[in-house]
């Protein structure tokens, strides 16, 4: 099974390849992913599914959009128990 290691401030967005189908693209995803890096996870997700569907309007074509998007924002220190 494939695996990663995430540090603090990564970001993982799930998506389906409607998504990236051949209208909207991987381009187009990435970007989407950059301009909300600084973002929560929910308003990344909200933001890339607004611009999946606002590409699907104004090219007249219908997309299937599922999204799910996390950011890693956990304590990387060590915890010491005794």
């Amino acid at each position: 099974m494939p695996s990663a290691d995430l540090s603090p401030g990564d970001v993982l967005v799930l998506y389906i390849d409607s998504v990236t189908g051949e209208e909207f693209g991987v381009h187009r995803l990435s970007a989407a992913v950059r301009r909300g890096s600084l973002q929560s996870a929910e308003e990344l997700m909200i933001d890339i599914f607004n611009s999946v569907s606002d590409f699907c309007r104004e090219d007249g074509v219908r997309c299937d959009a599922a999204i799910l998007a996390v950011k890693c924002d956990f304590d990387v220190s060590p915890t010491v128990t005794s």
